[in-house]
């Protein structure tokens, strides 16, 4: 059986091919971006801006926007239906380099995020998504999601999420925190605090991800606790989900202990009222 060892000053392991350091340098840290490094956002239309000193490995391969911002733009989208879009890091083999790219995805009522290329001609890995809207909106990027590649596991990140649903949300006011547990694996929290003017309304209430879910097939989407406080009362148990996508739902109980939308109960949501969840789902 051969062996092979490098890399050395003299004999057979001077020569070292892309490859064989791509093979050895995967030992030393995976693919992903170091802490400290500065994160990308939205600029205005559909961009994407890598900001100077943003840096990766991508199989062992060095990355690294210097002295001034990059910026990507996305298409405009055709279609009337939304989609999700993905900046991702492109190595090519052939082509010797790493480079950004902003992956289109499909247009769809719920759209889902393009899959990354990882085979032995190109290998993706994701940095961040956003929303592009359909025709009839100005075609600007929104809902920027950082990708778990950026989170070490353990440290809590900020976010924002985005509530649907209410028949007028008013001055409520959002707070949301995730952390990455493994690959893959996210562990989110969230709340919402009623103002005066807020109205819970009948429609389904749902909290936007600060990471996609993955597709959980044929079976259930990924389940969690989340709690309803009135403004005078004590605390009551709910139910939410995340699901394919880029949204949480909440459910109430209702008196048989089915799960119910939480207008229906109907339940009382105004100034000192709050929704909070918490759920541990697998990334797309």
């Amino acid at each position: 059986m051969a062996e092979v060892s490098y890399p050395f000053q003299s004999g057979a392991g001077t020569s070292v091919t892309e490859l064989a350091w791509s093979r050895m340098a995967r030992l030393f840290a995976a693919d992903g971006i170091p802490p400290g490094t500065p994160y990308v956002s939205l600029g205005a239309g559909l961009n994407f801006v890598l900001p100077a000193g943003f840096e990766a490995l991508v199989r062992g391969m060095y990355y690294r926007v210097e002295s001034s911002a990059t910026t990507k733009t996305g298409v405009a989208n055709a279609n009337t239906l939304p989609r999700v879009d993905r900046l991702v890091l492109r190595l090519s083999y052939s082509g010797d380099s790493v480079t950004a790219h902003i992956k289109q995805g499909t247009p769809s009522s719920n759209a889902q995020p393009p899959v990354l290329q990882q085979d032995d001609t190109t290998y993706e890995i994701g940095i961040a998504m956003a929303r592009c809207p359909g025709s009839g909106s100005a075609q600007n990027y929104s809902d920027l999601w950082l990708e778990p590649i950026w989170t070490d596991v353990g440290s809590w990140v900020s976010y924002t999420p985005v509530w649907s649903g209410f028949a007028q949300i008013g001055g409520a006011v959002s707070t949301g925190r995730y952390k990455r547990l493994a690959s893959g694996l996210i562990h989110v929290v969230g709340a919402i605090l009623g103002a005066s003017d807020t109205l819970l309304g009948g429609n389904q209430i749902t909290a936007s991800l600060p990471v996609p879910a993955r597709d959980p097939g044929n079976a259930a989407a990924f389940p969690g606790a989340a709690q309803y406080r009135p403004t005078v009362g004590l605390w009551r148990n709910m139910a939410c989900q995340a699901g394919l996508g880029t949204q949480l739902a909440l459910y109430a109980l209702d008196g048989s202990n089915q799960l119910v939308t939480p207008g229906s109960i109907p339940l009382q949501f105004g100034g000192g009222s709050s929704f909070c969840f918490q759920v541990t789902y697998e990334t797309a």
